[in-house]
């Protein structure tokens, strides 16, 4: 027997024992750090995955809504299809809810107010895509808000359309006012004006007019 240390070598029997026990403390060591490894992946993964989530369902809430005047719709959205329903809340007094379905993408000041030669240049830098409309009444609209796709969940409470458009759990509402030179469209989670805009926009007549916004319009 050779001493060596605290431990004796016995025809090499506790060398190797040793060096197994070194082979699984180093196995054992590294599916652990392989184990946190990957949880924190996970975690990370699931984190990027619901911000954009959130952001995904941003872009589509704003992407799903336009304005109307006439059977012509204003929407930052390129590529809707002939047939595409959409629900339409026309803001008159009291707000009537109506369905439409797009007809073809349009540029012709003919078929939509927004484009009059006088209107067009403003109302289409602000990314605006205008598409034909066809009432399902036959009537023509006037100033209203399109929802894309949207068929059920709306309410009238004396004389006042609103429903959980974003999803939220709360109700919002849609108005239109008049600002010095058009109207201002929004969407509103809570009270009108009183509640966070979730979406709004800005259709341009070309004229002086007399506005009529409150304070908090967006």
């Amino acid at each position: 027997m050779l001493p060596i240390g605290p431990l004796t070598v016995i025809d090499g029997a506790e060398s190797r024992g040793n060096a197994v026990c070194n082979r699984l403390f180093c196995a054992k060591t590294l599916i652990s750090i392989a184990f946190v490894w990957a949880t924190t992946m996970a975690a990370c993964d699931s984190q990027d995955r619901a911000v954009q989530g959130k952001l995904q369902s941003v872009t589509e809430f704003a992407a799903q809504i336009g304005w109307l005047h006439g059977n012509c719709l204003a929407i930052k959205t390129d590529g809707l299809k002939k047939g595409t329903k959409l629900a339409v809340v026309s803001l008159g007094k009291p707000q009537v809810l109506l369905e439409a379905e797009i007809i073809e993408r349009t540029k012709s000041g003919e078929e939509c107010y927004a484009l009059l030669e006088e209107r067009k240049d403003v109302n289409m830098s602000d990314g605006n895509i205008f598409y034909s409309v066809a009432p399902a009444s036959k009537a023509p609209l006037e100033l209203a808000v399109g929802i894309v796709g949207l068929k059920e969940g709306f309410t009238t409470t004396d004389g006042t359309i609103h429903a959980d458009v974003s999803g939220d759990g709360h109700q919002d509402y849609f108005t239109q006012c008049s600002t010095s030179e058009g109207v201002q469209f929004n969407v509103w989670s809570g009270s009108p004006y009183k509640g966070k805009a979730l979406w709004s926009a800005y259709y341009y007549l070309g004229y002086d007019t007399e506005p009529n916004c409150p304070e908090n319009t967006s």
